[in-house]
């Protein structure tokens, strides 16, 4: 049985094992609360939210299948968030899986979040993402998030205009 701890105000709040069992579990409405607590116990929950990633790409197509779910949706955001460094090969790596996979798993995270996210969780480190955007058997959506990642890079003065050509 999950217990509840109890806040400084005195309010019962949930467990950081129902904050995730919470977030992982889809039905239709955004975990506001569940988010905010998970932004007040971020050392806590990083490395959970690491392992949720690790079970999606070991397993890519039987989460894809599963429509009642949402942990990695929400682990992707929060880490990139965090800007969790520890993620980052991980997320590249979710991003090169073959055929539809990434779309499936991610959906318009893709196109619209996850340029930013690797930025943000690269660390200043470019590897990863170079191997993502000319790795030809990886999805053009997720290339290109990972070219915009290196372009976003020169924006933010990370890298200089030649290094990310």
């Amino acid at each position: 049985m999950h217990s509840k701890t109890v806040s400084s105000t005195g309010i019962n709040e949930p467990s950081l094992e129902q904050v995730i069992a919470s977030l992982e579990h889809f039905d239709g409405k955004y975990k506001r609360a569940e988010v905010d607590l998970a932004l007040a116990q971020r050392e806590q929950i990083i490395p959970r939210l690491i392992r949720i990633l690790e079970d999606v790409l070991a397993e890519p197509a039987a989460y894809a299948a599963r429509k009642d779910y949402s942990g990695h949706i929400y682990a992707i955001m929060l880490l990139g968030h965090f800007g969790e460094k520890r993620a980052h090969r991980l997320i590249t790596q979710l991003a090169a899986l073959p055929d539809d996979l990434p779309h499936s798993l991610f959906g318009d995270i893709i196109t619209e979040d996850l340029a930013v996210i690797l930025l943000r969780t690269s660390g200043g480190s470019f590897t990863d993402i170079e191997e993502l955007a000319q790795n030809t058997s990886a999805d053009e959506y997720c290339r290109g998030a990972a070219a915009k990642a290196i372009a976003y890079s020169v924006a933010d003065g990370v890298l200089t205009r030649q290094d990310a050509l």
